[in-house]
């Protein structure tokens, strides 16, 4: 959705316009970017429009999709404007001198693939300006060399809050109107203006999604479209699966959420896969103008942090970046004697030339909680007692977590030609996560709970990396918009925990106890997986891409093995694989209106059985998820509007006796 944007007010220059223009989102932009090449052999090819009369600001976006351009304007000059539209093969120049006619404005390229409109100076003399008038340099918004790339960030709706598009993993970069699934992009702006300090924070934003893990527990879990486990883990960084860190918002440039399985179009992790949708977090990059902002930050009891955020550009044409970001907060948070402190230090490079664009990201973090907040389970049979206040915290001071991180990435993009972009990434992760902590049970209605305190440590060790190409090409009426790539992830998994001995206090009345004062622990070798994946999708569209077919199809394989209770010995391997297909259908019967229908898999590890039942050992495929969805998306210039409907259906399993009598365990 979108919101109103601002106007400007008092006297500035152009560095601080442009500023003002890409991080406060007052001017909208509208179109998609349009591929390099010959700007004169452009210029002169007629293209068949059909832009409907209406206001300007629908005009000029559905301009911009016909013409392949990026189109720039404030949406101040804009307003109550309308255009007379165009109908027929016409040039671009002609088809926008057709658009902008009876508004008074005026248009001029920037580059082959942006064009920027204006309010032309008033009469009186070359280049004079009304009385008072605050003159204001062009702003130049440049867009990327070809459509094929992902590594150019959709443009912001009016208000900037939300984004026009995101990204679909093995789809690429694609406009809200031109996507078949359910996704939301939320930005920078809307980061910082609602001080986000986790993921859980921007989620919130969304009826569909709910978190299942407590608040100031350290971990976030959540559910979506009525499926839980899209944990910290099973969440890509700039598009890459498998290698995510658990990413602060002071890193993040957006938060895109796809709703439904997506096996297709983003892969298994080895950590697994969350059916009900994901999330891809975008890392911030240096912009055009300089920036360095420093904010402090108070909130709870005594909670005080910092934030530096530092980028620059360098290079004749500013194709080099750096942008570093350094945080550190400290203090009892709102729950009582619940302490969070956390530290991150991450470094950001870009290169963004003209066919070739490479980005490196690096980063570390640690963070300490005390007085950890748990889960809290409740004993069958029992009534449920009343929640208590909702600031009390029932963990012990020594309850507590502990987390540190290594990250590193990199991607890159070279431009093979205007149509065909090859791409690959490589993302690593080092992480330990441990601490005391326990599940308080609650065995009557009086709040009355126990608990088992254990001193535990797990370790992961991720490596992940991707390549493939895109490209787009025509047979006869038909548009082709083809990726093809291969993914392989692994994750060495280690763990070791200690138990002591029962504790028991209440929800309502918290008495101390005792530290038992648990020793350290050596995590060893749980588990080793390798997933790997080749996948293909084309778009197939036709009328202007105003029906657009997409059909896809994944192998992936899971390649486990489990070790004994030392780490020593591989103890059971688990070597599977499955196809997942996806189908989606987009139908525009007007600019501004799109009619979708999917048909789309989600993929998990199969079951190995377990030794009680007479099949012990067999191993069972992956099971599939399926969703069916069909959904209408309206953009009405400063806000878009979705409305779906769909069905996923979960693979599950259950016991049952054979005909010999034996109890087995089977899929359902």
């Amino acid at each position: 959705m979108g919101y109103a944007a601002r106007t400007f007010s008092g006297k500035v220059g152009i560095s601080r316009v442009l500023a003002s223009v890409l991080m406060m989102s007052t001017a909208t932009i509208a179109g998609v970017v349009m591929t390099g090449g010959d700007a004169c052999a452009q210029s002169a090819a007629q293209t068949s429009f059909n832009v409907p009369a209406g206001p300007l600001g629908r005009a000029l976006t559905a301009f911009g999709r016909q013409a392949g351009l990026q189109v720039t304007y404030l949406t101040s000059i804009g307003t109550g404007k309308t255009s007379p539209g165009i109908s027929g093969p016409a040039t671009r120049e002609q088809a926008l001198a057709r658009i902008l006619q009876g508004t008074g404005l005026s248009y001029h390229f920037t580059n082959a693939s942006t064009v920027a409109i204006s309010q032309p100076a008033a009469t009186g003399g070359a280049g004079a300006a009304p009385s008072g008038a605050i003159s204001l340099d062009t702003i130049d918004v440049q867009g990327a060399g070809n459509p094929n790339s992902t590594m150019s960030l959709p443009p912001a709706y009016a208000g900037g809050q939300v984004a026009t598009g995101g990204n679909l993993g093995l789809l690429g970069n694609r406009h809200i109107m031109d996507t078949p699934f359910s996704q939301t992009s939320y930005t920078e702006k809307l980061i910082r203006n609602q001080q986000a300090k986790t993921v859980a924070d921007v989620l919130r934003n969304d009826p569909s999604i709910t978190q299942q893990s407590a608040r100031g527990g350290g971990f976030e879990e959540f559910t979506l479209r009525g499926f839980g486990n899209l944990t910290q883990d099973r969440i890509s960084i700039n598009g890459l699966y498998g290698a995510s860190p658990i990413v602060p918002m002071e890193m993040v440039e957006r938060v895109e959420v796809l709703k439904g399985p997506n096996a297709l179009l983003n892969g298994l992790p080895a950590s697994g896969n969350a059916i009900g949708g994901t999330v891809n977090l975008v890392l911030k990059r240096a912009r055009d103008e300089p920036l360095t902002r420093l904010t402090t930050s108070y909130q709870s009891r005594s909670n005080l942090g910092t934030h530096l955020d530092v980028g620059r550009r360098y290079g004749e044409n500013k194709e080099f970046g750096v942008r570093f970001n350094g945080s550190y907060r400290d203090g009892e948070t709102a729950f009582s004697r619940n302490k969070d402190e956390a530290a991150l230090a991450g470094l950001g490079l870009d290169y963004q030339g003209e066919r070739v664009r490479f980005s490196a990201d690096f980063s570390y973090k640690k963070n300490h909680i005390d007085a950890v907040t748990p889960l809290v389970q409740v004993t069958p049979g029992i009534p449920i007692p009343g929640a208590p206040n909702a600031s009390r915290n029932i963990s012990p001071s020594w309850f507590n977590r502990y987390y540190e991180e290594l990250f590193g990435m990199m991607q890159g993009e070279v431009d093979i030609s205007q149509n065909v972009t090859a791409y690959m990434a490589l993302g690593a992760r080092d992480w330990k996560v441990g601490g005391v902590s326990g599940t308080p049970t609650i065995y009557n209605a009086n709040g009355d709970w126990t608990a088992t305190p254990t001193s535990w440590e797990e370790k992961y060790k991720n490596l992940t990396s991707q390549m493939g190409i895109r490209a787009s090409f025509d047979t006869g009426p038909i548009n082709h918009a083809l990726t093809a790539d291969v993914s392989r992830a692994t994750r060495d998994y280690r763990y070791a925990g200690l138990s002591g001995s029962l504790i028991a206090s209440n929800l309502y009345v918290n008495p101390m106890i005792a530290n038992p004062n648990l020793p350290g622990v050596i995590p060893l070798r749980m588990s080793d997986t390798t997933v790997s994946s080749v996948g293909f999708v084309d778009t197939l569209s036709i009328l202007e891409k105003r029906v657009q077919l997409t059909v896809g199809l994944r192998r992936q394989r899971v390649d486990r093995d489990g070790f004994n209770a030392a780490g020593t010995t591989v103890t059971s391997n688990y070597d599977q694989y499955a196809w997942t297909p996806a189908y989606a259908l987009l139908i525009k019967p007007l600019e501004n209106v799109s009619v979708y229908a999917n048909y789309i898999e989600g993929l998990e590890q199969g079951t190995t059985v377990g030794a009680t039942y007479a099949n012990a050992g067999e191993i069972f495929p992956p099971y599939r998820t399926k969703q069916y969805e069909a959904g209408v998306k309206v953009d009405w210039g400063t806000l878009t509007t979705t409305v779906g409907a769909f069905e996923i259906s979960r693979a599950s399993t259950l016991s049952e006796v054979d005909p010999l009598g034996e109890t087995v365990w089977r899929p359902g």
